[in-house]
């Protein structure tokens, strides 16, 4: 006789530059538990491991002593560059961890399979099945956080591209002959745009920073994303990110208005900039999609007995998961019913101020404009949450 379905959890891990969190999500997505700590930047890459693990393990007690319910996978959303499930993990914003072995050490310390991707990737997925973007085909999804990166949804399927690295917005130039990126080239928007890189500008950290640095930083991401809204045919753009999030008004409507000089084609005049819907949820939301879209790749392949193998029905359970952003799965019957379309928002006015605790996990800094709209912390509304991991009918991207 099976297991009850909705006993089974995935344990979400957010890896960020200056914090890391672990919660339990249930596969309808509902994030019922998380904890966090401080990264420590001057640690070695084994003691920022063992703190990892801690996390994890943490979680898993919670899980089985105060939830009982059944862990049943492990999903990871980190910084890049990364290898597939992040298999190996050199985040630009954690020095010590360089090629480091990731989803080894982690499924050989937990005993649960490990599965994982991009921080960008991962907005994507949270956005597209339960935040700004659901019931969207078509979007693009960047982190403006200590670094920049993006993921693409084309047709309601992730773009991947040939080695994983498709999406890579931080690395479209902005400023011809500006600052020296990471990867050689000059004038990326990383370069230009980061946490890291306003800091090196500036000599202040990105939650200090000047009205002319937030727009300066809208208005150059702003130029990214109409690029790649007039090259891909897209019109929606959803931004996370501790940088974006915590830069608020300021930072959206700069991006916005560059988004509408720089996209003057047909096909993309009225394209709208968003900010992410889910708050500071939606990092751990996403890497327990990683870890849904995982499993359905691999049919819940089994692992040491930590926790018991699935059984028969908990298989099926997972088969009714719709459309998989990067699998294309057909949407399964008996779901929820499909959402209304995400409302339009013009021109990000009303966004004031967003509290920005998302993947780095450093609080939002106030918009220093002199005499603008009052700032408020509220979060965004997120929409009712499905019955299931995507919706009957709904095109947007769904994670397993």
């Amino acid at each position: 006789m099976g297991v009850n379905a909705d006993r089974r959890l995935i344990v979400a891990v957010d890896i960020g530059g200056t914090r890391m969190s672990a919660g339990l999500m249930t596969l309808r997505g509902d994030l019922i538990d998380r904890t966090q700590a401080p990264v420590d930047q001057a640690a070695s890459e084994h003691e920022l491991f063992d703190a990892l693990v801690g996390l994890v393990d943490d979680m898993l007690v919670r899980a089985d002593e105060h939830h009982h319910l059944d862990p049943i996978a492990i999903g990871v959303g980190c910084a890049g560059p990364l290898t597939a499930d992040v298999e190996s993990v050199s985040p630009a914003n954690l020095s010590m961890w360089h090629h480091f072995p990731l989803r080894a050490r982690l499924e050989a310390a937990v005993s649960l399979p490990v599965y994982g991707g991009l921080d960008a990737t991962s907005l994507a997925l949270a956005e597209g099945w339960l935040g700004a973007a659901q019931g969207r085909s078509n979007f693009l999804a960047v982190v403006v956080s200590s670094g920049v990166s993006g993921a693409i949804v084309l047709d309601g399927q992730l773009v991947e591209g040939a080695t994983g690295g498709a999406g890579q917005i931080g690395h479209v130039v902005v400023e011809p002959n500006g600052r020296r990126c990471s990867c050689g080239a000059r004038g990326c928007l990383d370069a230009e745009a980061s946490g890291r890189s306003i800091e090196a500008i500036t000599g202040r950290p990105p939650t200090e920073p000047s009205y002319e640095i937030m727009q300066r930083t809208g208005e150059l991401v702003g130029r990214a994303v109409a690029s790649s809204c007039n090259l891909l045919d897209l019109d929606l753009v959803v931004v996370g990110g501790q940088v974006a999030l915590g830069f608020g008004a300021t930072f959206f409507n700069a991006a916005q208005a560059a988004l509408d000089r720089h996209s003057r084609v047909e096909h993309t005049r009225g394209a709208r900039l968003t900010p992410a819907r889910l708050g500071d949820r939606g990092p751990l939301l996403g890497a327990g999609a990683l870890g849904l879209r995982g499993l359905r790749r691999q049919g819940l392949r089994p692992v040491p007995p930590r926790r018991r193998a699935p059984e028969a029905d908990e298989m099926d359970q997972v088969d009714r998961v719709d459309q998989v952003a990067a699998d294309g799965v057909e949407v399964a019957d008996g779901v929820a019913e499909t959402p209304a379309p995400v409302a339009p928002v013009a021109p990000v006015a009303p966004v004031a101020h967003v509290a920005a605790t998302d993947a780095g996990g450093v609080a939002g800094a106030a918009d220093s404009r002199p005499s603008g709209a009052a700032s408020s912390s509220s979060e965004p509304a997120v929409p009712a949450q499905p019955d299931e991991p995507g919706t009957s009918g709904a095109s947007g991207a769904s994670p397993a």
